[in-house]
C-alpha cells in the first residue's frame, strides 16, 4: 500500500462529508458460526460490509493418541482420536510460549476427510503435514491427508481401498527420497496390512508392500527411518509366535524382509515405533509378555540380529508401554507407560543405557493417564507430551510439559474443554487496543470463560476458567475494566449458586470473587457492570431482594461487599435485564422488562448522589414491552431503546424514545420479520446520526443487524444473519474505537538491500510463496527481544496480494525511550511490502502501537540485515505520523549506519548469523553458515525455502553462481578488503 495514496483518498473522503460516517463495530453471536458455539464479528457502518473474524469452538478434541511434532514456524500439532463438534477428531495447535491451544480443524464429515485420526503429523519438504486417519473417506478404511499451514485446510489425498490396506493407525515418515511412507493395519493382499507411499511433489500413492503372517501382522505404529536407508517397524502380531516381529523395508526395491520375531520371555504385542542410536541398535517398547506380563523395554541389534530384553515393566514402575521410545540429546532412553504407578495411569520413564538402570521419573494422574505415545524434547531436559485421558472432570486429554532436571510437571491444555463457547454481553475494548469478554460454555469446567481477542490479529486467547467449587459459572454482560482489572457477573455459581461479583487481574492473570450473591443482595444477574462517575460500578439482579424482583446495587472496585440501592417491587418494574447507562446529567437510566405501570416493564433513573430511585417511564403493548437492551443518550435527554415484544402493528418489538424533561416514552417504529425482532440488544448511536441494534430473531430466523434513523423513524436491516455467520446477536455491538491517548499510528517506510531491484526501485516478494514462509512472526523463536508484541499472525489473504503491496517479509519495529535510547518501550512485527511500506497484519493499514502519544526514537530490524533507529525522537499521535526511512531525509544514529545509493537508503544485507555483525571472512563470518545450508561440502548446491542464509531473499539458498547470497556479504563489507566489517549500530 502506498501511504500517499492513502492520504489522498481520506483527503477525499474528508471533502465529500463522509469520513466522519465510517464506523466499524465489533459483536457476538451466541450460535452458529463454523462449529456452533457463536462467533466473534465486524461491521463497517458506511458499506454495511459484516466481516466474520473468529469461530467459537464446542468441543476441544478428546484422547489424543499422538505423538506431539513441531513445525517449522514453532508450534505444536497433535491430533485427538475423539471430540470435535462431529466427535470425528481435531487436528490441533498449541503455542509453547503462550500456551495456547487452538483446533486447527474438525473432521467435519466421515467419508470427506476421514474420521478418529491417529499417533500425528509429521511436516514434508514442501512445508505442509501429513496424517492418516483410521476410518472414514469414501470407502470407510481410512484416509491420507494434508494440513496446510498457511490456509488451515485440511485436504484429502487418499481413500483407502482394501486392496491398498486399511486402518492406518501409525504416523507417516519422511525418507531420504523425500516421500512419505506408512502402513495399515489391516487389508492388503494377505488381509493383516500393508505398507503404503506418497509422494507429496506428485500427490501420488502406491501400495509398495503386503504384510504377511510370517513377516508381521497388523502393525499399530509407524516407522522409523534407519541409518542404512531401511525403514524399520514393529508388528503386534504374526511371526512364529504370532506375538509380533520386527521387520524392515527397502524403499528402492520394496522389500519387506522380518528381522526377527517376539516371544513371552522377550515381550510381546509390540506397539510403539523404534528408536536407533549411533551405533545402529534399535530400541523399543513391547506392551505384553516380559517377566511379568507388562511388557518389556528391548535393543535389537541388526547383526546377527540379536533381541536383548532390558527391563521388565511392573505394576508399580509402570506398565503396558503403547507409544514409542526415543532417545534423548543425554543418550538416554524416555518414554511413557500407559498404566502402573501409584495411580495406575502410567509414568515418564527413563532407562540409562550406559547404567543399565531404569527410573520411574514421574507418576502420571489423577491429572493426566493412560498415555499411548511418546514424549518430544523440546530443549535438553525438557520433554513434551499427551495422555489420553485426565486432564480434569472432563477425563479427555492433556498436554503437558515434564522437566527432568527440576523434576516439574506442568499441564499446559486441557483436551475436551472448549476454549470458550456460546459467548454473552459485549465485549470491551481496552487501552492495550485488545476486547475481553466472556463466553457463558466452555472452559476447563464447561461453565464459561474470559478471554481476550486481537482485532488486528483476530489472535483468540482464553484467559481463565469458570467453575470449580464455589466460583461463579456463566458470566454476563459487557466486562468493565478499572485500571488493569476486569469487573463482571456471574448469572450462577458461587456458596449459594445464584451468582458472584467478580475480578480479574490482567497483570497477574489472578480471579478472585469478590461477592457471592444471596437471596437477600439479589440473584441470578441478566445484565453487566457499569462504571459510573463517582468511581463505583453498578448493577442489577433479575431476581431476590425482598420482594422477589430483583434489585439495583452499588459496589466499590475492590470491596468485599456491594450496597443494595433498590429492592425492586412491582410498581417500579422487574426483572432488570439490562445494564445501567449514565446520562449526560450524571444520572443512571435503565429499563424493566416485566411489570411497571402498565405490566410491559418501564424505565427508571438511579440518582448516584442521593441513591434515589424513580421509575420515569412505562412501555406498554402499543409501546412495546419486554425491554432488555441499555438505553442509549444521542442529545442530552433523549434516550433511545428496543423491546422484545408488541408494538402497534406486530408483535416483533419496537423501537422506542424516553425523553427526561417530558417523561415522553414513544414507540417510534414498529419492528417487522424483516427488519428483526425480539431485539435484546441496546443500540450504537454513530457518527453519521443513526442508530444501530441486533435483533436475536427475525430476518429468516437467525437475527439481524440493523440500522434506525431517528429523523425518519425508519430501519433498514443491514445484515439477515445465516447460520455461518453466527446466530443470535443477543447483546448488540461495541465500537472499535481505542480508549483516548492509549494509542498511536505509524506509516513507516524501509527498504531491505538484499532483495532491492535498484532499477525499479522494488523488492522482491519470492519468499511469500514459499509453503515453508511463516504465519507467525520469527522474530521470537529467533531471540530477538519482545516488548508487548510478539506472536503476529498473518491471514492467508494478505500473503496472495501481487503488485507493489505484496508482502516481502516480517520486520521487528521497536519504540524506543526518547531520553533511554537502550530502553525499548515496545515492539510490533509487521509486514514489509514490495515498495517499503511498512504495514500491520490486516496488509493495509499503519502500524498500531497501545502507547502514550509522545516522543519515540524508531527502530526498524531485519533477521539478515542491519537494523537501525532515528537519531531523533519521533513524534507519534492516533493521528498516522509519516516516516520514510527510504531517502537520507530522516537522520539515522551512526556512521553509514544504512546503504545509500543515489537518493535511496537501504538497510545493509548479510547478517546471516544475526550477531550484528557483518563480516566475510574470519572466525565467526557470515559466509560459512550459507556454505553449511546447502550441505557444506558441494558449493554449487542450493536449498530452498525461508532461511536466514537467504541473503537476497529470493527463496533459494546459494554459496555460488549467479545472484548468490555470499556476494552482498562482500558488498557490505566494502567489496574490496575481505576481511573489512560492519557492525550494526544500534544503542
Amino acid at each position: 500500500m502506498s501511504f500517499s495514496r492513502c492520504t489522498s483518498v481520506l483527503l477525499g473522503l474528508v471533502l465529500t462529508g463522509t469520513l466522519s460516517a465510517q464506523e466499524t463495530y465489533w459483536g457476538l453471536t451466541n450460535r452458529g458460526g463454523q462449529n456452533g458455539g457463536g462467533s466473534i464479528y465486524s461491521f463497517a457502518t458506511a458499506t454495511g460490509t459484516f466481516t466474520k473474524r473468529y469461530d467459537f469452538q464446542l468441543n476441544g478434541g478428546q484422547a489424543p493418541r499422538c505423538d506431539l511434532m513441531k513445525a517449522n514456524n514453532g508450534l505444536y500439532y497433535g491430533v485427538t482420536a475423539y471430540g470435535g463438534d462431529n466427535n470425528l477428531g481435531v487436528v490441533f495447535r498449541m503455542d509453547p510460549a503462550t500456551g495456547a491451544y487452538t483446533v486447527v480443524q474438525y473432521f467435519t464429515t466421515a467419508a470427506t476427510q476421514g474420521s478418529y485420526p491417529e499417533r500425528g503429523l509429521v511436516q514434508a519438504a514442501n512445508g505442509k503435514l501429513y496424517g492418516m486417519c483410521r476410518t472414514g473417506g469414501a470407502n470407510g478404511f481410512g484416509t491420507l491427508y494434508d494440513l496446510d499451514l498457511t490456509t488451515g485446510n485440511i485436504t484429502k489425498r487418499v481413500d483407502m481401498v482394501n486392496t491398498n490396506g486399511q486402518g492406518p493407525r501409525g504416523r507417516l515418515v519422511v525418507a531420504s527420497n523425500g516421500k512419505l511412507y506408512g502402513l495399515t493395519n489391516a487389508g492388503g493382499a494377505n488381509g493383516v496390512g500393508t505398507v503404503i507411499e506418497f509422494d507429496p511433489t506428485t500427490n501420488t500413492f502406491a501400495k509398495r508392500a503386503d504384510l504377511s503372517n510370517a513377516v508381521g501382522a497388523n502393525p499399530g505404529s509407524g516407522f522409523l527411518v534407519g541409518a542404512n536407508g531401511l525403514l524399520y517397524a514393529t508388528a503386534q502380531a504374526g511371526g512364529v509366535n504370532s506375538t509380533g516381529t520386527i521387520f524392515s523395508f527397502n524403499p528402492t526395491t520394496f522389500a519387506v524382509a522380518k528381522v526377527l520375531d517376539f516371544g513371552g520371555a522377550n515381550g510381546t504385542v509390540p506397539m510403539g515405533e523404534l528408536a536407533q542410536d549411533a551405533d545402529g541398535l534399535l530400541y523399543g517398547t513391547a506392551s505384553a509378555g516380559g517377566a511379568n506380563g507388562l511388557g518389556t523395554l528391548f535393543r535389537c541389534n541388526l547383526t546377527g540380529p540379536t533381541l536383548t530384553k532390558l527391563h521388565d515393566f511392573t505394576s508399580a514402575t509402570g506398565a503396558t508401554p503403547l507409544g514409542r521410545v526415543i532417545i534423548a540429546s543425554d543418550g538416554e532412553l524416555y518414554g511413557m507407560t500407559s498404566a502402573g504407578g501409584t495411580d495406575n495411569k502410567g509414568v515418564i520413564y527413563n532407562y540409562d543405557i550406559t547404567g543399565a538402570t531404569y527410573s520411574a521419573l514421574r507418576n502420571l494422574g489423577p491429572s493426566a493417564s493412560q498415555p499411548w505415545a511418546g514424549l518430544l524434547e523440546d530443549g535438553a531436559g525438557v520433554f513434551v507430551g499427551c495422555t489420553s485421558l485426565g486432564g480434569g472432570t472432563l477425563d479427555r486429554g492433556v498436554i503437558f510439559r515434564f522437566n527432568v532436571a527440576t523434576s516439574t510437571y506442568t499441564p499446559l491444555a486441557v483436551m475436551g474443554a472448549s476454549t470458550g463457547a456460546f459467548p454473552t454481553g459485549r465485549m470491551t475494548r481496552a487501552a492495550n487496543g485488545l476486547f475481553y469478554g466472556f463466553t457463558s460454555s466452555g472452559g476447563t469446567q464447561n461453565q464459561g470463560v474470559i478471554f481476550s481477542f486481537d482485532p488486528v490479529t483476530f489472535a483468540y486467547t482464553r484467559l481463565h476458567n469458570f467453575g470449580g467449587a464455589f466460583n461463579g459459572t456463566a458470566p454476563v454482560g459487557a466486562p468493565v475494566i478499572v485500571g488493569n482489572v476486569i469487573y463482571g457477573l456471574c448469572r450462577t455459581g458461587g456458596l449459594s449458586s445464584v451468582g458472584t461479583l467478580f475480578s480479574y487481574d490482567l497483570s497477574t492473570g489472578t480471579h478472585t470473587t469478590r461477592v457471592n450473591l444471596t437471596p437477600t443482595t439479589g440473584t441470578l444477574p441478566q445484565a453487566g457492570l457499569v462504571l459510573a462517575s463517582n468511581g463505583k460500578l453498578y448493577g442489577t439482579c433479575a431476581e431476590g431482594g425482598t420482594y422477589g424482583y430483583g434489585t439495583l446495587f452499588d459496589y466499590t472496585p475492590g470491596a468485599a461487599s456491594l450496597t443494595v440501592r433498590r429492592h425492586l417491587q412491582a410498581a417500579d418494574g422487574a426483572v432488570p435485564k439490562a445494564s445501567m447507562v449514565q446520562g449526560s446529567d450524571g444520572m443512571l437510566y435503565g429499563t424493566l422488562s416485566e411489570m411497571g405501570g402498565f405490566g410491559g416493564g418501564s424505565i427508571y433513573r438511579l440518582d448516584p448522589t442521593t441513591n434515589g430511585y424513580t421509575r420515569v417511564g412505562d412501555l406498554e403493548v402499543e409501546k412495546g414491552t419486554a425491554p432488555a437492551g441499555e438505553l442509549v443518550e444521542t442529545t442530552p435527554g433523549k434516550f433511545y431503546g428496543t423491546t422484545m415484544e408488541n408494538g402497534l402493528t406486530s408483535l416483533n418489538g419496537t423501537v422506542f424514545s424516553y425523553t427526561t424533561s417530558t417523561g415522553a416514552v414513544v414507540n417510534e417504529h414498529d419492528l417487522t420479520t424483516a427488519q428483526g425482532s425480539g431485539s435484546e440488544s441496546g443500540m450504537l448511536f454513530g457518527t453519521d446520526g443513526l442508530l444501530y441494534g441486533t435483533a436475536a430473531s427475525g430476518g429468516t430466523g437467525n437475527g439481524t443487524i440493523f440500522r434506525f434513523n431517528p429523523s425518519t423513524q425508519g430501519v433498514v436491516a443491514q445484515r439477515t444473519l445465516a447460520f455461518a455467520d453466527g446466530i443470535y446477536p443477543y447483546d448488540g455491538m461495541v465500537k472499535e474505537t481505542l480508549p483516548a491517548n492509549n494509542n498511536v499510528l505509524l506509516s513507516l517506510k524501509v527498504l531491505l538491500n538484499g532483495p532491492l531491484n535498484t532499477t525499479t526501485g522494488l523488492m522482491s516478494d519470492a519468499l511469500r510463496t514459499l509453503g515453508t514462509f511463516p504465519v507467525t512472526e520469527p522474530y521470537t523463536a529467533l531471540g530477538f527481544t519482545q516488548v508487548g508484541g510478539g506472536g503476529e499472525q498473518v491471514l492467508p489473504a494478505v500473503l496472495a496480494v501481487m503488485g507493489n503491496d505484496a508482502i516481502v517479509d516480517w520486520v521487528l519495529v521497536e519504540l524506543r525511550n526518547p531520553n533511554t535510547l537502550s530502553t525499548v518501550q515496545r515492539t510490533r512485527c509487521a509486514l514489509l511490502q514490495r515498495d517499503g511500506d511498512v504495514v500491520d497484519l490486516n496488509g493495509t493499514s499503519p502500524l498500531s502501537f497501545p502507547v502514550a502519544p509522545g516522543l519515540y526514537h524508531v527502530t526498524v530490524r531485519h533477521r539478515n540485515h542491519l537494523g537501525v533507529c532515528t537519531l531523533d525522537p519521533i513524534n507519534l499521535t492516533p493521528a498516522a505520523t509519516s516516516l520514510d526511512l527510504t531517502t537520507t531525509a530522516v537522520e539515522l544514529i551512526g556512521l553509514e549506519p544504512a546503504k545509500v545509493t543515489g537518493n535511496t537508503r537501504s538497510l545493509w544485507p548479510g547478517n546471516a548469523r544475526r550477531d550484528g555483525v557483518v563480516r566475510y571472512t574470519g572466525s565467526n563470518n557470515d559466509r560459512d553458515p550459507i556454505l553449511v545450508r546447502v550441505g557444506g561440502v558441494v558449493p554449487t548446491n542450493t536449498a530452498s525455502g525461508y532461511f536466514i542464509e537467504d541473503v537476497n531473499q529470493d527463496g533459494q539458498v546459494k554459496y555460488t553462481g549467479t545472484a548468490n547470497d555470499r556476494d552482498p556479504i562482500l558488498q557490505t563489507v566494502g567489496g574490496v578488503v575481505p576481511t573489512n566489517t560492519r557492525a550494526e549500530q544500534l544503542p
